[in-house]
């Protein structure tokens, strides 16, 4: 099974680097490329039994593979080319004839109904986030597992010998209560799977690329271990910082979903990420394209929103035990903790002691991005008690935050409002303001989402165990660049 998607126009060109050894920085040949293109020194299927038996389990068979390519048609699958639902698709419309049977008349089956919702979820996780664009990190994360056999970077030329793409190779490994078939338990499971990335040359946004994603595959507790010691033994060589991400999604997010934002993630701030991936529900496909005011889409979002609160509850003591073990493999201090709306309340509850427990030492960084957490769970110093530093980067405009707040009482503390300004304060924790995007159309639908820009700044330019300290302007100074970099312009009023 395959999934295509289509090539979104760039929106930056950022700074990034005059690294040789990267296809994506390597803009010296200014010519036309040909239309055929070869690739050189392809190899066959990767070898896992060459990566060692305290890695990951040797395959039985060859791992399935879906493909996310923005060159193509977004909405082509195995039912042919689909649309998304808009109000005007909601209409009634003429029957079509059924006296000759199509491909797209056939009634779709489980397994094509599922990827149909995947094309839309996966797609829409960098098609709606300008801010994923290339860094000066990004080098670091795509080279990270480059030494492994098997995960060399593979070059395309075209016929003269000139550069077209490289392709990178990582493993990613992760924690999910989802099934691994055949494990269809509710516990969390340890996995890896493998992430093909190529680059184009020239490309400056994670949307210039094209993914391939592996399935995922169980490991064990142990393999797990060994994959998070290596990923930091690697960014260490490569970077000279042992830190090791975790990434915990929010609500309406499918497993697939979890992973392409972790990995978006790693790719702009340059550490290693683990998602950590909760059984919240996928986005249902119908609510792509269609109006957020529309009234039936509203009162699904809002049923699914008081599901997946009532899961995520029940999951945080799954975690708990697990984010003990990645900081002990890591170290604390070298330990950064990252959520997303309601992810960030499932750390929260995560990383509390639990009965009898002494409290654990703080790590590094902990981050906290448009954070779907009610104010009366942040008490003085909570912040200040989980970690050396806290952001929490939120905004006003967040409609989704705001519509929270309405389903369940009280505020949210990624509002940004001075109240929850004063209060992160006051908890150890520092506020920074997400600078609300130009695009009056991206406000309407955007106004939730993960700023990887910023948080790959916050990460990377406040290294106190570098001895670097930032105060919290210059911090907000810093996250106000990147994004305006970041994104597309504001759009001119067109004359009358």
């Amino acid at each position: 099974m395959q999934h295509t998607f289509h090539k979104c126009e760039v929106w930056s060109q950022i700074n990034i680097g005059t690294n040789e050894d990267l296809a994506m920085w390597d803009r010296s040949d200014s010519g036309e490329l040909d239309e055929q293109a070869e690739e050189v020194e392809q190899p066959s299927d990767l070898n896992w039994v060459a990566l060692g038996a305290d890695e990951l389990p040797v395959r039985s068979v060859a791992p399935t593979s879906r493909t996310v390519d923005f060159s193509e048609n977004p909405f082509k699958s195995s039912l042919g080319v689909l649309k998304p639902v808009s109000e005007k698709d909601q209409k009634e419309k003429p029957k079509a004839d059924v006296s000759e049977k199509t491909e797209t008349s056939e009634k779709p089956t489980e397994v094509d109904q599922i990827a149909r919702e995947l094309d839309f979820d996966v797609r829409i996780q960098l098609d709606r986030s300008p801010e994923a664009v290339f860094t000066r990190w990004s080098q670091n994360a795509l080279r990270r597992d480059a030494d492994i056999k098997g995960f060399e970077p593979r070059e395309t030329r075209d016929e003269k010998g000139r550069l077209v793409s490289t392709t990178y190779t990582l493993r990613e490994v992760g924690l999910t209560e989802r099934p691994l078939p055949p494990n269809k338990s509710e516990d969390v499971k340890p996995f890896a799977r493998t992430v093909e990335i190529t680059v184009p040359v020239g490309a400056t946004h994670l949307k210039d690329c094209k993914f391939d994603f592996k399935d995922r595959e169980e490991i064990t507790k142990d393999s797990f271990i060994s994959e998070v010691r290596k990923m930091q033994e690697r960014h260490e060589k490569l970077s000279g910082s042992k830190s090791v991400c975790t990434y915990t999604h929010g609500i309406i997010t499918s497993a697939d979903a979890s992973d392409v934002q972790a990995l978006a993630l790693e790719i702009t701030s340059g550490h290693p990420v683990i998602s950590m991936d909760w059984n919240a529900h996928r986005k249902p496909l119908s609510f792509d394209g269609a109006s957020p005011y529309n009234v039936e889409i509203m009162k699904e979002k809002n049923d699914l929103y008081k599901i997946d609160t009532a899961i995520a509850a029940k999951s945080e003591s799954k975690f708990h035990p697990w984010f003990g073990e990645i900081e002990k493999t890591v170290g604390a201090k070298n330990t950064e903790i990252i959520g997303f709306s309601h992810g960030a309340d499932v750390n929260q509850g995560a990383l509390a002691p639990q009965k009898g427990e002494k409290p654990t030492e703080r790590v590094h960084h902990y981050i906290e991005v448009h954070p779907d957490l009610k104010e009366t769970k942040i008490g003085e110093a909570t912040y200040s008690r989980l970690a050396g530093t806290t952001y929490v980067l939120g905004n006003q405009q967040d409609r989704a935050l705001k519509a929270a707040a309405g389903i369940s009482e009280p505020a949210r503390m990624g509002r940004d409002t001075p109240v929850i300004r004063k209060k992160i304060e006051d908890a150890g924790g520092i506020p920074i303001t997400d600078p609300p995007r130009k695009d009056g159309k991206e406000q309407v639908h955007n106004e939730h989402y993960i700023n990887y820009a910023a948080v790959a700044e916050l990460l990377n330019s406040d290294q106190t165990w570098f001895g670097i300290h930032r105060s919290p302007a210059e911090m907000q100074l810093k996250v106000t660049a990147v994004s305006d970099a970041a994104r597309p312009p504001a759009k001119k009023a067109s004359k009358k």
